[in-house]
């Protein structure tokens, strides 16, 4: 996606964010262009947290810029975006969760995205999430079976292990007991 994007020269910035697995911090996956911050949490832009958590559509530098309520709190929403690199922000949504965003940006015109664009770009940000979910899932289903292999060698191991005990603590019990008792003597000495 970020190629694609970044060589059909449509953004001079993109980035993606994925949540990380705790749920703190959107840390930064993948980018085209200059540097943008590499975690996002709500210590550090808890404008930008606040508003990809609570809000869950796209976020426009434009629209910000226009709107007049909470001028501060827009402004430093928009300082935030700069931060990632973006003019228009697609939150990756599955459910009631966001596991991510993509964060794209035009320096090169003042309205880079027509709203027939940001509508295309809102169907990409459908599609990462599926692949995002998917790719979760195939983790836990690997590691689940790397928990269930290891659960079975341990199995098989100590099965392993105790056969030949069982066998010497069957011949140990066999033994006279005047043989044992001089050997429980040498043994002291």
């Amino acid at each position: 996606v970020l190629d694609t994007l970044y060589d059909a020269r449509r953004a001079t910035h993109a980035a993606i964010y994925l949540l990380e697995p705790i749920g703190r911090e959107f840390v930064l996956l993948q980018h085209r262009g200059p540097d943008p911050v590499e975690r996002v949490d709500e210590a550090t832009l808890p404008d930008l947290w606040h508003a990809i958590h609570h809000n869950r559509v796209p976020l426009l530098t434009e629209q910000l810029l226009r709107g007049r309520d909470e001028p501060k709190a827009n402004r430093d929403l928009i300082d935030a975006l700069r931060k990632v690199s973006a003019d228009v922000l697609l939150p990756f949504v599955a459910g009631d969760k966001v596991l991510g965003f993509l964060a794209l940006r035009d320096d090169r015109v003042a309205e880079p995205y027509s709203t027939e664009e940001i509508a295309l770009l809102m169907n990409i940000a459908e599609a990462a999430v599926i692949v995002v979910e998917n790719s979760q899932l195939a983790m836990r289903l690997r590691e689940r079976d790397r928990l269930a292999a290891i659960g079975e060698m341990a199995a098989g191991l100590a099965h392993e292990i105790r056969n030949p005990l069982g066998a010497i603590k069957g011949a140990a019990e066999y033994l006279e007991p005047a043989t044992r008792a001089s050997k429980d003597g040498a043994e002291l000495l």
